[in-house]
């Protein structure tokens, strides 16, 4: 049997066939081809499918991306850490994990998102009845539409201003 047909008949080595995806994935991003993010999480799945992770372990594959990708990885992981950073200060619930400040109850820490102010915003339907209502000409009617919206008056009175500057 030739060296190509036993070759050809074993079965490749899981860390070597991670090894040569790892380079070939590098060479897709270098070329612009494929995402950088896609490239490492196809990567990532791929050794945790494969049994690597258990075999080698997590700190020997990021070893073996590194290689492949050269200094983009660690450059990587510093960016995403100042990012989930920037995130955790942002929520409420977690922005003590950096400020020192004493943690919120665990009721809030493990709530869903906080109740944010939401701006409001005049609905097509209200402001398709307000043009109704304005057509009819009656101006006690339209003072006490008006009246009946406050959140939509101050918006649909500059419209209405609007329309008589145009």
């Amino acid at each position: 049997m030739s060296l190509a047909a036993l070759l050809a008949n074993r079965p490749a080595d899981a860390l070597e066939a991670f090894k040569a995806r790892c380079w070939a994935r590098a060479l897709l991003v270098h070329e612009g081809v494929m995402d950088f993010y896609e490239a490492i999480d196809g990567l990532q799945n791929a050794a945790v499918a494969s049994g690597l992770i258990e075999r080698v372990g997590q700190d020997e594959i990021q070893h073996l991306m590194s290689e492949a990708f050269g200094e983009e990885l660690p450059e990587l992981q510093t960016g995403v850490a100042d990012i989930v950073r920037r995130l955790e200060l942002a929520d409420p619930r977690d922005a003590w994990l950096h400020t020192g400040a004493a943690p919120p109850p665990e009721s809030v820490r493990n709530s869903e998102f906080p109740d944010l102010p939401r701006l409001y915003k005049t609905s097509p339907s209200t402001i398709a009845a307000f043009n109704q209502v304005i057509g009819t000409g009656d101006v006690a009617r339209i003072d006490a539409w008006l009246a009946d919206h406050p959140k939509d008056a101050a918006f649909l009175l500059k419209l209405l201003e609007g329309r008589k500057n145009a």
